[in-house]
């Protein structure tokens, strides 16, 4: 991938990449993506249509990858984005005719065992949702309808990942979070 294939990468977009296989696959394979200084290839991209699971459309993801960076809890960096993708992360929900969900995956760790789910600028009717978690290489998904925020807890340090469903199309654009508790 490359602004030959994908556009101008450097003009403060985010960019999310769906990968369709044209056959089944089987086993336990991985993608993976890699910064590199080689050239992008020929291939080309189609602008797909919003990505729907049931009667909610997807708005995005975030991550919290505490255990990585745990020795920096509660320290500045000269970092613009810090402590993001570490201590915290947002989505953007966006309304629309559909529901929204947006996704987090969560790296636990010793001090991060909590983690604060919020959307601050939605009214308080609008914060009803149904949050589904589950373990990374987990089949089974607990659910419960919440009202945001809300606190998540872990005693384990494993990698979760978790969905909040909208119960209700949001009105305004707004940012969701996530974020360790205790996070200065």
């Amino acid at each position: 991938m490359g602004e030959s294939n994908i556009g101008t990468l450097d003009d403060g977009n985010w960019r999310v990449l769906g990968v369709e296989f044209l056959s089944s696959v089987s086993g336990q394979p991985r993608l993976q993506a890699e910064c590199t200084q080689q050239s992008e290839t020929s291939a080309s991209y189609t602008i797909g249509k919003p990505l729907m699971l049931g009667q909610y459309r997807w708005n995005g993801n975030g991550s919290i990858i505490s255990r990585i960076y745990e020795k920096n809890f509660n320290q500045s960096h000269a970092l613009p984005d810090w402590p993001y993708g570490a201590f915290q992360d947002v989505s953007v929900v966006y309304p629309n005719v559909d529901k929204q969900v947006v996704f987090f995956q969560w790296m636990s760790s010793n001090s991060c065992k909590e983690l604060i789910l919020d959307a601050p600028s939605l009214s308080y009717s609008e914060k009803n949702v149904k949050l589904k978690y589950k373990n990374w290489n987990s089949s089974s998904v607990s659910e419960k309808n919440i009202q945001l925020p809300y606190t998540l807890s872990t005693s384990n340090r494993l990698w979760t990942v978790l969905g909040i469903y909208f119960d209700s199309s949001v009105s305004s654009e707004s940012r969701v979070s996530a974020t360790c508790k205790g996070l200065n």
